[in-house]
């Protein structure tokens, strides 16, 4: 995903929430990390419109903004 098609999907997605609510979560995980590649705020405003339910994509997705840290940085 390029970053000008990121902006315009989050864009989007943030102006309709219904859009995101609707979606997979597995679907929804993916688009908020390829948002998270290029707009860290913006794929954290999407994570609070339908928050993640497992705790590990609770982890990845803090991971990819920088909230946690990789856990194989503590080996």
């Amino acid at each position: 995903m390029s970053k000008e098609k990121a902006t315009y999907l989050v864009n989007k997605a943030l102006a309709n929430p219904s859009l995101v609510k609707n979606m997979p979560e597995d679907t929804f995980f993916k688009f908020v990390l390829g948002i998270a590649k290029y707009d860290k705020t913006k794929a954290m405003q999407l994570e609070k419109l339908k928050p993640f339910t497992t705790s590990q994509n609770k982890a990845i997705f803090w991971e990819a903004v920088g909230i946690l840290m990789p856990s194989d940085n503590f080996n």
